[in-house]
């Protein structure tokens, strides 16, 4: 019974609530994060990527947010000659009725990013207009709160 009631209501999200996972304007969000870091050094490339469901740390709560994850991206890359991993991981409270419009959350998640920051990840709640799309102000945090930020924790690996 415990299998039934943690499958129906992924199953009813899945299917009815589309936010849960990454939108694919999240998913060019997040590409084009890697192409601006990446042009800036010639020599950089993308060696390995991928996605899945839930938490990309089971049982760690390595992101510190447990089972609430529903969806992660990651790469790995080499910039610089120095190898980096970043996880992008969204979130919400499982329910039947679906995602609380509050509480959806996109987190980038690196150990790199404990050079700047406490908790090794940035993240922002996500707003989207009455057609599913990003709103521009969760798309001015997107860049503020977790662009900037990772760009910041990459580049301070160099001054050091």
């Amino acid at each position: 019974m415990k299998t039934f009631v943690k499958v129906f209501p992924d199953f009813i999200n899945d299917k009815l609530h589309l936010k849960r996972k990454f939108t694919d304007e999240e998913k060019l969000i997040i590409e084009n994060i890697f192409n601006e870091i990446l042009k800036k050094d010639g020599e950089s490339s993308i060696t390995q990527n991928g996605n899945g469901d839930g938490d990309p740390f089971p049982g760690s709560n390595q992101a510190g947010y447990g089972n609430a994850c529903s969806e992660y991206i990651y790469k790995r890359f080499i910039f610089k000659k120095e190898e980096f991993v970043i996880f992008f991981i969204k979130i919400y409270p499982e329910s039947l009725t679906g995602p609380d419009e509050d509480s959806i959350k996109m987190i980038a998640h690196s150990p790199t990013f404990n050079n700047i920051s406490i908790g090794e990840s940035f993240d922002i709640y996500l707003k989207y207009d009455k057609n599913n799309l990003l709103t521009e102000e969760s798309k001015s945090k997107i860049y503020s709160e977790i662009i900037k930020p990772i760009t910041k924790s990459i580049n301070k690996v160099f001054e050091e």
